[in-house]
């Protein structure tokens, strides 16, 4: 009998800021409703949009604005998640 292969515990290809940045939006969305919620939306949409003004991004504390970005993309994807899957608990299909 052969002895089961090592699991791995971390991928060398797993981005872990924008995978935290992502499971923050889930977080968010989660705990925002309504007018909110649509708030939040539209101020992640417009800026991650390709021609936005990119001020949250330029206002973040890293080593530069794509950085920032890429994690405020990352951000919005887990936000858009969140919000297209409802509320925790609700019966959604």
């Amino acid at each position: 009998m052969q002895a089961a292969p090592a699991v791995r515990s971390r991928r060398d290809d797993l981005d872990y800021e924008a995978a935290g940045a992502e499971l923050l939006g889930r977080d968010l969305a989660s705990l925002c409703r309504g007018p909110v919620r649509a708030f939040v939306a539209n101020l992640l949409a417009r800026e991650t949009a390709g021609h936005g003004h990119r001020l949250l991004a330029s206002q973040m504390t890293m080593r530069n604005e794509d950085d920032a970005l890429s994690l405020l993309v990352a951000l919005r994807r887990g936000f858009e998640f969140a919000a297209a899957e409802g509320p925790p608990g609700s019966a959604r299909g």
